[in-house]
């Protein structure tokens, strides 16, 4: 995704993709693909992964029969994947259903979506059962670590991003971010998305209070008792950042917080009333995030959706 300039409003998705293992969490994820297909005129496409692990189905299948088993559960997969497409619409255009065969479900997504040039990836976080909710999960996250597109990750249930008739309403957005150059695009976003609606857009960063325990013997608990100044120099900083990315017409605020950054982040965006939080996948210095980053731990910990960008 190209960075964004301020009020060019240069994020316009046309094609979108929805996953599925046919689960009701993973149908979870189908009206918000359906809402940002409506608000950008977009087509979306449904896809649906045969993993090539599924011809190890036991001896009873020979090694040499195995292209015919994978074409043929391709074939039932996709009789399926077109009867759940019909049932489903995006704003009077209907679901295009794709079935692909791949070693690996993620290998699958990202193949497809590279392929077809799309521009927003919608996913649900879980899948059905433990066993899925595990490799769903895990799916969606390797998904958001490796896409070229922005990746929405929604959970069953979630609160926010979809007003009662089903369309997009972005009221108050949540960027959390560490003040990296990268910072900029994740504001840009927001501006975009905040700009058909009256909304608030809340920049917040988090600064992690762990130090060495010889500190805390002699009562320092927190790095702002080392540097009385650093709130106030870092609240300038994320100010200005907003006044850069975020029109003025757009209500904003600011926050430093302190702690455990996808704890306090989780705790803001539910205190905020979040309709949407917007991460990025990397860090200082355009790092990506490794398993068990911010990121990760706040697609598994919050119930607000988030917008992850590559």
């Amino acid at each position: 995704m190209n960075a964004m300039k301020k009020g060019d409003g240069a994020w316009k998705p046309q094609r979108i993709l929805v996953t599925t293992d046919f689960s009701e969490n993973a149908r979870a994820a189908f009206p918000y693909a359906k809402a940002f297909a409506k608000m950008y005129d977009a087509d979306v496409d449904l896809l649906s992964i045969v993993y090539s692990y599924e011809m190890a189905v036991g001896p009873m299948v020979p090694l040499s029969a195995a292209p015919d088993y994978l074409d043929g559960l391709r074939d039932d997969v996709l009789k399926s994947l077109k009867e759940l497409a019909g049932k489903e619409s995006a704003d009077g255009k209907g679901m295009r259903p794709f079935v692909t065969i791949s070693s690996t479900p993620v290998e699958g997504i990202l193949d497809f979506a590279n392929e077809h040039d799309v521009d927003l990836i919608v996913m649900g976080t879980r899948g059905h059962g433990v066993w899925r909710q595990f490799l769903f999960g895990s799916v969606a996250r390797s998904v958001t670590q490796h896409a070229k597109c922005p990746v929405l990750c929604v959970k069953p249930g979630e609160e926010g991003l979809l007003d009662e008739e089903g369309n997009v309403s972005v009221r108050r957005l949540v960027v959390p971010m560490d003040l990296s150059k990268y910072s900029e695009t994740l504001l840009r976003m927001a501006d975009e998305l905040a700009r058909p609606h009256v909304s608030k857009v809340a920049a917040l960063h988090v600064v992690d209070t762990l130090i060495p325990p010889m500190y805390q013997l002699v009562g320092i608990e927190s790095l702002f008792d080392l540097d009385r100044d650093m709130r106030k120099r870092l609240e300038v900083r994320v100010d200005k950042l907003l006044r850069e990315c975020v029109r003025s017409e757009i209500e904003t605020e600011h926050h430093v917080l302190e702690g455990n950054a996808s704890r306090e982040i989780a705790r803001f965006a539910d205190e905020f009333k979040a309709d949407l939080v917007i991460m990025g996948r990397r860090g200082v210095g355009d790092t990506p995030h490794l398993i068990g980053g911010v990121t990760e731990r706040m697609m598994h910990d919050t119930h607000h959706p988030i917008l992850v960008l590559p």
